[in-house]
């Protein structure tokens, strides 16, 4: 699951993220901060899809289901 891989938030970059908060991109949860966070995100989720630790640059697409998980 998302949760267990993504530790902070990717708009707010290094803050801690809270399980509570969270959208559904592409089939997974993607976890936030805050509150003001998950709209920044949704306009432009280009933008901060590199800085989740689940998202794959290469391929785009998120790690689990990324045809060269590590």
């Amino acid at each position: 699951e998302a949760v267990n891989a993504q530790k902070t938030c990717p708009v707010i970059t290094g803050n801690p993220m809270d399980k509570n908060i969270f959208v559904e991109y592409k089939g997974e949860k993607v976890y936030f901060c805050c509150q003001a966070c998950p709209a920044k995100f949704k306009a432009e989720p280009e933008k901060y899809l590199p800085k989740l630790d689940t998202w794959c640059t290469m391929h785009g697409t998120f790690k689990s289901k990324c045809s060269c998980k590590p």
